[in-house]
C-alpha cells in the first residue's frame, strides 16, 4: 500500500507526531525561517514547526559531539538568573483530553527541568513537569498532561517549552535533549 506524504496527512494524523522534529534535523534559531510558505507551482506547503530558543539565543548551542540521535542534539547554557531551553509553538489540544510521552535528558547532576504545555498566557493557561535527578548520560522521563481548554493551531499557538534554571553551583550546567 502507498501513501504520499500529503501536508499533516501522515505525520500529524494518521501518526500521531504533535512536535516537528523531534530528532533535532534543524538547528535551533531564535527567529522564524525566511521563505516558508508555497512549493514551486502555487501549491501551499506544509509549515514544519521549529524549535526556537528560550532565553538569549546563544544559551542554545548543537552538540555534534555526543547527539542523542541522528548528527545533532540541543546543548543549553543554564543560568540561575532566568530560565533558558528550547519551545515549540502550534499545537493543537482538545479540552478534557490526556497527552502522554516522554523526553530523553541528560544535564548536569543537581539541574531540575520544567517540562511545560501551556494554552494561554495566564498563570493557569497550562501545566508544567518537573524533572530532576539529571545525570550525564541519557535517561527517559514520562510526561502527563491534561489539557483544559480547546486550541486550534491555526487561531491561537500553544506552547511547548522546555526550561531549565540552574540550581546556584560552581558549574555553569548544561542541559542536552
Amino acid at each position: 500500500m502507498f501513501i504520499e506524504h500529503i501536508g499533516p496527512l501522515i505525520y500529524r494524523s494518521l501518526w500521531s507526531e504533535m512536535l516537528d522534529d523531534r530528532k533535532f534535523y534543524f538547528p535551533i534559531t531564535a527567529t522564524e525561517p525566511a521563505g516558508a510558505g508555497e512549493r514551486p507551482g502555487g501549491i501551499p506547503a506544509m509549515q514544519l514547526r521549529r524549535w526556537r530558543a528560550v532565553g538569549p539565543a546563544e544559551a542554545v548551542t548543537m552538540d555534534k559531539d555526543e547527539p542523542f540521535v541522528g548528527e545533532q542534539s540541543p546543548r543549553i547554557a543554564l543560568d540561575g538568573a532566568a530560565p533558558r531551553g528550547i519551545r515549540q509553538t502550534g499545537l493543537s489540544v482538545e479540552e478534557g483530553k490526556e497527552y502522554v510521552g516522554h523526553v530523553w535528558l541528560k544535564g548536569t547532576p543537581g539541574t531540575t527541568v520544567q517540562v511545560a504545555l501551556s494554552w494561554g498566557a495566564g498563570a493557569d493557561d497550562g501545566q508544567t513537569v518537573s524533572i530532576a535527578h539529571l545525570t550525564n548520560r541519557y535517561a527517559e522521563f514520562p510526561l502527563r498532561f491534561r489539557a483544559k481548554a480547546v486550541i486550534c493551531h491555526e487561531s491561537a499557538p500553544v506552547n511547548w517549552p522546555i526550561c531549565s534554571r540552574q540550581v546556584a553551583s560552581r558549574n555553569p550546567g548544561f542541559l542536552s535533549g
